[in-house]
């Protein structure tokens, strides 16, 4: 898969910004550190933990501390790691629900590079026929450009969502949304065309 490690980056991101993230390890920390500085040395006889933990902190303060790091630190980077690569690794079943392989028109996501992430069967075979490297070329450059600027907020001239399929000789209108893992969700619905339209027409 493309950009698995940018992917992987952000939902690390996403992760850092929930506060679940750091409720449960703060929880597990506490019961782990509570264990091993004051339950442990009582069932071995300290009558007072809290004095010897005073003790090993004035004696040693610097292994204290570590050791009490790492009983917060533990939980937290587990919790990280299994919330993002669970995310990861059910990302694929995530793309297959918006993408319906019975769905006759051609419906594919792709990244802000023109990358294909990923489509259903229906457009696989599709892609396969007419050679698909990258949204860009499919597309014209012209729309794609218009397509990445529109998902930014940034465009502000008209244009037409009509596109010509050489290979197929076949006329699709184009529609687009930037989808929740950041891909670009592209429909292409085929229309019954008159005459071949170059892609990326600007409407007049």
């Amino acid at each position: 898969m493309k950009n698995s490690g940018s992917l992987v980056i952000r939902y690390v991101g996403e992760k850092l910004t929930q506060r679940s993230t750091y409720i449960l390890p703060l929880v597990v920390g506490t019961v782990i550190n509570s264990y091993g500085q004051f339950l442990i040395p009582y069932m071995r006889g300290v009558t007072n933990p809290l004095i010897q933990f005073q003790a090993q902190f004035n004696t040693t303060p610097g292994l204290v501390v570590f050791s009490i790091f790492l009983g917060y630190c533990f939980p937290f980077l587990v919790g990280l790691y299994s919330g993002v690569m669970t995310r990861f690794g059910t990302r694929d079943i995530e793309l297959k629900a918006q993408f319906p392989d019975c769905k006759p028109d051609p419906v594919f996501c792709v990244d802000e590079q023109g990358n294909l992430i990923y489509c259903g069967k229906t457009t696989q075979k599709l892609f396969d026929k007419i050679g698909f490297t990258n949204a860009g070329t499919l597309l014209g450059q012209q729309m794609w450009q218009h397509i990445l600027s529109d998902i930014k907020g940034v465009s502000t001239q008209p244009f037409s969502t009509l596109f010509y399929c050489e290979a197929t000789q076949m006329q699709f209108q184009t529609s687009y949304a930037k989808n929740t893992e950041g891909g670009i969700n592209i429909y292409l619905t085929q229309r019954v065309a008159n005459a071949p339209i170059k892609s990326a027409a600007v409407e007049q």
